[in-house]
């Protein structure tokens, strides 16, 4: 009788950071992705836009964590929304399939808006 055949589960995001929907967050701020075991990066595998607009990224890969860091400061008072592509990520083990995530997943968080400009000076008597 033949041995059944069990079927892992696909590689996926367990954790990111800003976390989902945060508000406040720097615009110096750091996307760092946990994932639920070890993968291989493709080209294209993150991209993020704030205000509409795409941000230069510098992905520095490691087992089951990436960091990406933004080329410049994110806008202030943007909101932002970072997306992991499936198909440019792989599972780094050989013997199961499915070896890429099921699906896509996004995430959005808003930058902090700029402070304030000063109060202009009072007119001298």
């Amino acid at each position: 009788r033949p041995t059944p055949c069990l079927l892992a589960a696909p590689p996926a995001a367990a954790g990111v950071q800003p976390a989902p929907n945060a508000t406040d967050v720097s615009p110096d701020a750091t996307l760092i992705i946990t994932f639920s075991e070890a993968v291989t990066l493709g080209d294209g595998w993150l991209t993020l836009t704030c205000g509409g607009l795409a941000q230069a990224l510098t992905t520095l890969p490691g087992d089951t964590t990436a960091t990406a860091m933004p080329a410049a400061p994110l806008p202030a008072g943007q909101s932002c929304l970072a997306t992991v592509y499936a198909p440019a990520i792989t599972d780094r083990d050989a013997d199961d399939p499915p070896d890429t995530p099921a699906a896509d997943f996004a995430w959005t968080f808003a930058i902090t808006s700029p402070p304030p400009p000063p109060p202009a000076p009072l007119p001298r008597p």
